[in-house]
Order: structure tokens, then sequence, then C-alpha cells
């Protein structure tokens, strides 16, 4: 029988229906076989809509974690070119400070020379005193 008819009788769910014979007996046994085994399927399927729940809140952090680190892996590498590029500016400036380097010192090469010849000049120019 339904809970309705027994609410109407004034019988609450801890009541069983009166049994007239033996097939009733079975009827009444198999329903409240059944209504165990609802709840237990009912308590089941709460256990796995948590689990689900749980799961897929764990998927959404897990894929926020692999952009945030995929924003750093994109980060790391154009820092990485970043670095390959000034290291490569630097290179030039190295190579055009030695030519600098080289230029100026040829250039003191040349006016030591001059001064040198110059200083003979003017000694075999001057009288001696």
């Amino acid at each position: 029988m339904s809970n309705a008819l027994l609410a109407e009788v004034g019988w609450d769910a801890g009541f069983a229906i009166p049994v007239a014979n033996a097939e009733n007996k079975a009827l009444e046994e198999g329903l409240q076989k059944k209504q165990k085994e609802q709840l237990n399927l009912e308590d089941k399927i709460n256990k796995n809509k948590d689990v689900i729940n749980a799961l897929t809140e764990h998927l959404k952090n897990l894929r926020q974690e692999v952009s945030h680190t995929q924003a750093l892996c994109k980060a790391r590498e154009k820092e990485t070119e970043s670095e390959v590029h000034f290291r490569a500016l630097a290179e030039r400036e190295t190579g055009r400070l030695k030519q600098e380097v080289t230029q100026l010192e040829n250039q003191l090469k040349t006016l030591n020379e001059k001064k040198n010849a110059q200083e003979v000049a003017a000694d075999t120019y001057t009288p001696s005193i």
C-alpha cells in the first residue's frame, strides 16, 4: 500500500498494514525489500553524484593548471628568445668595439710615427747649441 493511504488512515511509516494471508505477507515483505533497495540505490546515486562533482572540480583545476603551465612555458620561451637576441646584440657591439679599438691603436701608432719623424726632423734642422 502507498504512504498516502497510510496517512489517510492515520498511520505513519512505522505501522505495518495488517496481513490477511501469506500472499499479502509475501507482497508486504517484497515491498519493504524493494523500498530498502530503492533507498540503497538512491544513496549510491548521491554518492556517485558527489564523486562526479569532485572529479569535475578536479578536472577544472587541472585544466586551469595546464593553462597556467602553458602560459609559463610561453613566457620562458619569450625570455629565452630575448636573451638570445640580447646576446647577439652584445656580440655585435663587442665586435664593433674591437674594430674601433684596432682603428684607434692604428691611429695612435701612425701619430706616434709622425711625432717621431717630426722630432727627428726637428733635431736635424735645429742647430746644435
